[in-house]
């Protein structure tokens, strides 16, 4: 007997730990739902229908760096070169920065082809990852790797490669004289310019010249000579100066034509390089038997170093020694916020990034920054096959340590709380009632609909923390029902992509340009950016059960049918749309969230991992499946950060904390890229671009993979595109409007609005002027208050005032009166261009006799001065003893020598 009561109290237990177990399990399952066999919104197909080249690529990364390689024949932007592929044409590579044009509004890093590889065929992307895609032809392999300073191709037979600025010298190392070959000897009959038609007129040697170089003017048959050899590699000085080279993985025959350079040979790989210098083709000669096959992302969590970790393969080279091939590492160029990020690097994954070496950023690497350039500025070479970075802290950021929730309130308590009550039960009273808010929805569109959510939650915020309890209830029950219908699969405002994978609106699958192009994944990350911070907010202010029966509906009397569970998997499927994690490996789809069995089932991913997030870049790529001359762009990236601050805080009204690390770290990304690359003022960087743009604007409106604007798409005014990249105003706006940049962007905006005031209306004005108030508060937050507080006496006999869809008076009180107060003896910075004495773009890592390598652009601009011909005031063709007309010739064409 006493044995049955003790087994039964031993099942008893068991049941009970069971219970227990299971009910845990249900809370580990992810907090946000989006491993449901699919979202809860309908599948359908896109209309927009994929081309070949995707190939069997699932999900489709519609953001991606590489995404004109699929939507069309524009240039992909690998910095620091451009690369154009076409089924006709082939391949064809370009260093923009030697043409670069720049002015008061616009700088441009422009595709034209320096070199072209003849490969015919149809081409498809074979694979890509977060730092390289490999593109298949058929005989022919290319793999693009962001920051190589070489291009990679593996090819299975011949290639030409075409110059179409023309081929002055072509010298072949590791060589064997062809059967053909036939030079000429240095300063002979045949070598003087009189001698060859195309150089009439000049006077000295030109076919070679006293340096070895054939001049344009000279003959293909004389520059050519019939000139085949065997070699490894080969250097090219094109008809404009730029020296080119060539390293292949075994000997080659080497054919010189007229502007081309045929090799012949099977199974091989290419790697072609600039050379902007000796310096640099000495580290391209070092380093050129290593290259990247593959390129990934590995976080850990947002507070620890996260790796960018290169898979390479190499090649022996005969013309190298032993020795050489030993020491040879993976050669990668850093962008200046890379170089600003604490990096570190190591040979490969198995040992430990900085443990071996520190930093590969040695005197020698540091002496060539700037060397290769692109439009983000210098661009310093780093050995090594894994790269360690932080992310810089900044104030504002919110926190996502397990266990303590990301804040939705400012980092200081309001002064005059109760005039933030006032004000924000004011304008919780006038929230309208009983409005449909699904065709308010449909007529307004994902984007608009989302600002006004936001709207209401910024009161709810400003509400509680100023105490009036029942006015931040109200607002934040109007943000989860302006919300409600975006979440509701039965109003089919939104559908599941099942062509690309993603959520897009029904609208804009209906129509390429409806919501901004959301059908295409435009603006994907600022239009879900709005919906999950109203949710947020709502779930925070009205507690998680509360909160979730309000975005299902269930607080409306007329509506009480909504389903918690599916608010969680709606939620869930837009924060993946916009913040997927990376993959299985990451913390984010560990056993803490999904349970052993849970793992690994063979699920395909429904959604790309951070659809708009470029990790090289450090920013986010707003443009979708749309074809751009300058690769990809973005505008406000505000607004990005804003999304990536809503998930981070969704994260932590779940208690997920793997999922607000990881928003953090995206968060933390697109904070650091808007610091340093919309800001044109820095406190820590300076002279990424060039001195005519900088001294003109103090932002950057639309930064491109290869240009950068002043203006926005919809208005030329500075204004514009300093409040288009700093709104929504919320607690993490305070990490975008720090140092210099914030007091200069101030003034900047007051003298623009002052300006526009006298051609345009008031009423067009006015959301722009209420913006403006709270970037002013930043600065004078006395006077930005006091005005506030102007704008809210108005009575019924006027009317109210005009503000920006996401503001309202008593979010905007909050805001002001959180603002810390400058210190009295705050220096007064002027909108003065920080810069040395030097030209801002001169070359560092470029050396040559004259000092200015062929191709390096010395503050080019658009304005242009009229040039001398003569060969004496060209100091290149001065030092090379040719008399006459050189720049151009009489021929018409301008000899390599001319600056």
């Amino acid at each position: 007997m006493c044995v049955k009561v003790g087994v039964l109290l031993v099942l008893g237990a068991l049941l009970a730990l069971a219970v227990v177990l299971y009910e845990f399990a249900l809370k580990s399952e992810p907090a946000l739902g989006w491993l449901a066999p699919r979202p809860p919104f309908g599948a359908v197909p896109s209309p927009y229908v994929p081309s070949a080249v995707w190939g069997d690529l699932r999900p489709k990364p519609t953001n991606a760096w590489w995404t004109n390689l699929v939507v069309g024949t524009e240039p992909v932007v690998i910095a620091p070169y451009a690369v154009r592929f076409s089924g006709t044409t082939g391949i064809e590579l370009g260093y923009g920065y030697a043409r670069r044009t720049a002015d008061e509004e616009t700088v441009v890093d422009p595709f034209v082809a320096d070199v072209a590889i003849n490969v015919d065929g149809a081409y498809v992307l074979e694979a890509a990852d977060e730092l390289t895609a490999t593109v298949k032809f058929r005989e022919v392999t290319a793999i693009l790797a962001r920051g190589s300073p070489y291009l990679t191709l593996e090819a299975e037979g011949d290639l030409a490669l075409e110059f179409p600025a023309g081929v002055a010298r072509v010298d072949v190392t590791g060589t064997d004289a062809g059967a053909g070959s036939q030079d000429q000897e240095e300063g002979g009959e045949e070598a003087s310019c009189g001698a060859h038609a195309g150089c009439s007129g000049l006077e000295g040697d030109c076919c070679p010249t006293s340096d070895g170089d054939y001049l344009l003017c000279c003959s293909a048959l004389e520059k050519s000579a019939a000139a085949t050899k065997e070699g490894d590699a080969f250097e090219v000085v094109a008809g404009d100066g730029r020296s080119w080279r060539a390293y292949m993985s075994k000997k080659l025959a080497v054919t010189v034509g007229d502007g081309s350079v045929v090799l012949q040979g099977n199974k091989y790989v290419l790697r072609l390089a600039y050379a902007p210098s000796d310096a640099a083709a000495a580290l391209l000669d070092a380093h050129a038997a290593t290259y990247p096959v593959a390129g990934r992302v590995f976080f850990r969590n947002f507070w620890s170093p996260y790796d960018f970790q290169w898979t390479t393969k190499s090649f022996s080279s005969s013309s190298r020694s032993p020795q050489q091939k030993e020491q040879q590492e993976l050669l990668m160029l850093a962008l200046p916020h890379h170089a600003a990020s604490s990096l570190k690097v190591a040979s490969s994954s198995s040992e430990e990034a900085g443990e071996a070496r520190e930093s590969e950023l040695s005197p020698s690497l540091a002496s060539l920054a700037g060397a290769w350039r692109c439009v983000k500025g210098p661009l310093t070479p780093v050995v090594g096959a894994v790269w360690s970075l932080t992310v810089p802290e900044a104030p504002g950021l919110p926190a996502a340590f397990p266990g303590e929730a990301p804040s939705f309130f400012a980092s200081r308590s309001p002064r005059d709380a109760m005039t933030i009550a006032l004000l924000a039960e004011a304008d919780a009273d006038a929230i309208p009632e009983d409005e449909d808010e699904v065709a308010f929805a449909r007529a307004s569109g994902v984007y608009s609909a989302g600002k006004r959510a936001t709207k209401y939650a910024s009161l709810a915020i400003a509400a509680q923390a100023a105490g009036a309890v029942d006015a931040a209830e109200k607002a934040a029950l109007k943000a989860a029902e302006a919300v409600a219908p975006w979440l509701d699969p039965k109003t089919h405002l939104l559908k599941y992509d099942a062509t690309y994978g993603g959520v897009c609106t029904t609208a804009g699958l209906a129509d390429e340009n409806a919501d901004f192009g959301n059908g295409k994944y435009n603006d994907h990350h600022f239009h879900y950016g709005y919906h999950l911070y109203a949710a947020a907010v709502a779930l925070e202010v009205l507690g998680l059960d509360r909160g979730l029966r309000a975005l299902a509906g269930g607080e409306n009397e007329k509506k009480q049918d909504g389903d918690p569970r599916r608010v969680k998997a709606s939620l869930g499927a837009l924060v993946a749309d916009v913040a997927s994690p990376l993959d299985d490996a990451t913390p984010f789809l560990t056993t803490a969230n999904l349970g052993p069995s849970r793992r690994r089932r063979g699920r395909r991913r429904l959604f790309p991992a951070a659809r708009h997030k470029d990790f090289y870049d450090g920013h986010s790529w707003a443009s979708g499946l749309f074809p751009l001359a300058d690769g990809k762009s973005q505008e406000s990236v505000s607004e990005a950060s804003h999304c990536y601050y809503a998930v981070t805080l969704l994260g932590g009204v779940f208690g997920d904390w793997d999922l607000a690390s990881w928003a953090r770290f995206l968060l933390g990304l697109e904070v650091q890229a808007a610091r340093t690359y919309w800001h044109v003022v820095h406190t820590d960087i300076v002279n990424l671009y060039p001195r005519i743009f900088a001294e003109h604007n103090s932002i950057v409106a639309v930064v491109g993979a290869a240009d950068l604007h002043a203006t926005t798409w919809f208005g030329s005014s500075p204004a514009l595109a300093h409040l288009v990249n700093a709104l929504p105003f919320t607690p993490l706006t305070e990490a975008l409007l720090v140092g210099p940049y914030v007091q200069i962007a101030q003034r900047d905006v007051e003298a623009a609005l002052d300006v526009q005031q006298d051609h345009q209306d008031d009423e067009d004005l006015a959301p722009w002027r209420s913006l403006y108030l709270q970037l002013l508060a930043v600065v004078d937050p006395d006077k930005a208050r006091r005005r506030v507080l102007e704008m809210g006496l108005h009575d019924g006999s006027t009317a109210p005032p005009v503000l920006d869809t996401t503001q309202s008076l008593g979010a905007m009180l909050y805001w002001t009166n959180t603002r810390p107060k400058p210190p009295p003896d705050a220096p007064i910075l002027l909108p003065l261009y920080l810069a040395s004495t030097e030209n801002d773009e001169v070359n560092p890592g470029a050396e040559s006799q004259a000092g200015e390598p062929p191709g390096t652009p010395q503050n080019k601009t658009t304005t242009t001065t009229a040039k001398s011909a003569a060969c004496d005031d060209h100091l290149k063709c001065r030092n090379l003893g040719i008399t006459g007309d050189c720049c151009p010739a009489p021929g018409g064409v301008d000899l390599w020598c001319c600056d």
